[in-house]
């Protein structure tokens, strides 16, 4: 009888713990799954597994591995995970547990990048049996790698342009002086005088320009006051509004009570401009632009860089035109690229926009698809001091 009572004790705890296992993988936010090689079928799979592909449990039950796999990785995961059984089953211990970088297909045809730990499970003969493996959405962090990339990019070829536009600026100044000289020096009626004064005009131009390239570089002075952006939005909208043309309708989305924030007022001014007018550009048979602005909390902040998540001004320029495919949205910002036809941008327009945002410790995020439009939004910092 003691031996019964203790093989039921046993029993009972034996299914406790399997139910406070079950209980855990049921509530982590991870998906848990169990796959069994010899029947070439899931065993179990936690219910995460909606929140990540959209599928219902009983649905990915009956689903094989190449159905969880993006197309365009499955030969490859295939292979790794080949390679990883016949390691371990070769004597390789090192090999039982590895972790994977792939991509899982959803239920409504997008792909999410997911980080895959695979562990074997082997039989009394050592030859494996079923697969274990933790699933864990990588989609943040990979924003995130992303934008750390972009930002180390952005930062070079900001030392790059500041670099050269410096010695450039130097050039100018001694050409535009030597210019005031000349004309001060030649009679007006003098051929000549004409031809000088063509000289000054093409080295202010490029100073103009150089001072766009020293703005992108941060290395453009500033003088930031605190303001309210939703007044500095309807100053804008006036001067936008003969701009943008007849085919082109501005909309205001104002929020009321709107926070402070501290920055050039001159150049936000001009981030406005170029942004609408951009989107103008993006819209040849006409559209919408919406100007946003918004009080945004640290928890509303999309997932990206800021160097400290707290209180924000959202500035937000969009418009329903052409939109951009990745690839340009990857240039973006860079100086001197351009999608516009030739002489009718110098390509300095965003890169100015980024250097100006940048320059006034905000962000700016881009979210864009073809035929869908765009969207540019600027977080500036709130001022929490009371405005003097």
């Amino acid at each position: 009888n003691q031996d019964i009572t203790e093989r039921k004790l046993a029993e009972q705890a034996l299914q406790e713990s399997e139910k406070q296992y079950r209980l855990l993988a049921d509530n982590m936010g991870d998906v848990i799954w169990l796959y069994d090689l010899a029947e070439d079928r899931f065993l179990y799979m936690s219910p995460s597994v909606e929140k990540l592909r959209g599928y219902t449990v009983a649905e990915v039950m009956g689903q094989k591995p190449e159905e969880v796999f993006a197309p365009e990785c499955r030969s490859r995961i295939q292979q790794l995970l080949s390679e990883q059984v016949a390691a371990f089953e070769s004597g390789n211990a090192s090999m039982r547990t590895r972790t994977y970088q792939v991509e899982h297909l959803c239920k409504d045809g997008s792909v999410v990048p997911v980080e895959m730990s695979v562990s074997l499970i082997p039989d009394a003969q050592g030859r494996v049996r079923q697969v274990q493996g933790v699933t864990r959405d990588i989609s943040e962090r990979k924003a995130l790698e992303r934008q750390i990339i972009e930002a180390q990019k952005m930062e070079a070829a900001g030392r790059l342009a500041g670099g050269i536009a410096h010695d450039f600026n130097n050039f100018l100044t001694v050409i535009i002086g030597y210019c005031d000289y000349l004309l001060d020096a030649i009679a007006p009626d003098d051929p000549a005088h004409e031809a000088v004064e063509q000289i000054k005009a093409a080295g202010e131009s490029s100073a103009a320009l150089v001072s766009k390239l020293l703005i992108f570089s941060r290395k453009q002075p500033m003088q930031p006051k605190v303001f309210d952006m939703n007044a500095l939005v309807h100053e804008a909208s006036k001067l936008l509004r003969p701009l943008l043309g007849e085919n082109v309708e501005m909309v205001l989305d104002l929020a009321p009570d709107l926070w402070l924030v501290n920055a050039d007022i001159t150049q936000m001014q001009q981030v406005i401009l170029n942004l609408a007018i951009n989107a103008r550009d993006a819209m040849p048979r006409g559209g919408k632009v919406i100007i946003k602005t918004a009080n945004v909390p640290p928890e509303k902040l999309p997932a990206v860089r800021f160097e400290q998540r707290t209180e924000h001004v959202l500035l937000s320029v969009s418009d329903t035109g052409i939109g951009m495919d990745e690839e340009t949205k990857t240039h973006l910002f860079e100086p001197f690229f351009t999608t516009k036809e030739k002489g009718k941008g110098t390509g300095l327009g965003l890169s100015t926009v980024y250097g100006i945002v940048k320059q006034s410790n905000g962000y700016i995020n881009v979210k864009s698809q073809l035929g869908l439009g765009s969207i540019f939004e600027i977080y500036l910092p709130r001022f929490s001091e009371p405005a003097s």
